[in-house]
């Protein structure tokens, strides 16, 4: 995943954020250039991120408006938590799953306190593989 370092810098110094908030990445030609912070759902609790999905598809649409790409879902984890867990597996299976057939692939980042680990979700045919992904900031 390429990503421009203005936006690196902006969602690791955001101030920092209780566990397990989110938000979304887009840009043009397979380049992160923007990002959305989600004020997430009722529902978010300490180990458990409930996106806004209203609000993030309303952004989806501006930035499609824009010229920009819709190219995944980010969120936190709290110290120590640098994977995926199984619910976030299946979060990005659901995700998906639910895109339309020309969307093959997505990132999930996952953003701690000293970094950023990078997943990308592809589908090919029923099945859904995650993968770690490198970073590259530019």
């Amino acid at each position: 995943m390429k990503i421009k370092e203005t936006v690196f810098k902006e969602i690791m110094e955001s101030p920092v954020p209780p566990p397990e908030v989110g938000g979304i990445i887009g840009g043009r030609d397979d380049i992160i250039t923007c990002y959305f912070a989600d004020k997430g759902s009722k529902e978010n609790c300490y180990d458990s991120y409930y996106p806004s999905t209203d609000l993030l598809n309303e952004q989806i649409a501006v930035w499609q408006s824009r010229g920009i790409e819709f190219y995944g879902i980010y969120h936190t984890h709290f110290a120590g938590d640098d994977g995926l867990s199984c619910s976030d597996r299946r979060y990005i299976v659901n995700i998906m799953q639910a895109m339309p057939p020309q969307v093959t692939w997505l990132y999930f980042p996952i953003v701690f306190r000293d970094g950023m680990l990078v997943y990308r979700a592809v589908r090919e045919k029923n099945t859904v593989k995650i993968l770690p992904e490198e970073m590259e900031i530019i």
